[in-house]
């Protein structure tokens, strides 16, 4: 079971993560370092890096150039290492994935609502109120962060009730569909 505080950690640094990749760069939108973070507060910190690993070589040259969104898989480490507690590590990354490709989507919904602070931020600008403008270009930090956080809330509150044996999914009926799925799509 995951504990509040140990949700309350985890979403903190889901929504962190977004800004932090936009200046200090210190790493947090690493997956390898979010899935250590995540599985080191869960108590598997090894899980925890290998599943990060996994999706950190996934993306190894992969960047948003210009402005292009790309999958979130901090996200995808974070909520693979946190269901791979009551399930298998194969599950959870394929769990991680799809999840880390639906995160494109609300990067794009993130960057939009990001916009009417932009347009604010100019209005301020032209009337040379400048301590107002920087003040939207902070509001346009809670986008992206709660574009991270709230689904992250969300897996870690209700998504162990879904992976526990015998309660929810059944990682063989998952396996053998999603490899069904894939031999099926390569033989056309």
């Amino acid at each position: 079971m995951i504990h509040p505080w140990q949700i309350a950690l985890i979403t903190l640094y889901a929504f962190i993560q977004p800004n932090e990749s936009r200046s200090f760069k210190i790493g947090m939108d690493m997956p390898i370092l979010a899935g250590w973070f995540t599985g080191l507060l869960l108590g598997n910190p090894q899980t925890g890096l290998v599943l990060g690993g996994t999706l950190q070589l996934m993306t190894l040259g992969v960047n948003t150039y210009g402005g292009t969104s790309i999958p979130n898989t901090t996200v995808g480490a974070i909520v693979g290492t946190a269901l791979s507690l009551n399930s298998t590590p194969e599950l959870a990354l394929g769990i991680a994935i799809p999840v880390a490709l639906l995160m494109i989507q609300l990067d794009i919904l993130a960057r939009y609502a990001n916009i009417f602070f932009l347009h604010r931020a100019d209005h301020f600008i032209e009337q040379r109120n400048y301590d107002k403008a920087a003040f939207q270009n902070l509001l346009g930090m809670i986008a992206p962060g709660l574009s991270r956080a709230v689904p992250v809330f969300f897996v870690l509150c209700f998504g162990q009730m879904l992976c526990r044996s015998g309660d929810g999914l059944d990682s063989a009926m998952v396996y053998d569909r999603l490899a069904g799925g894939l031999a099926a799509s390569f033989q056309s």
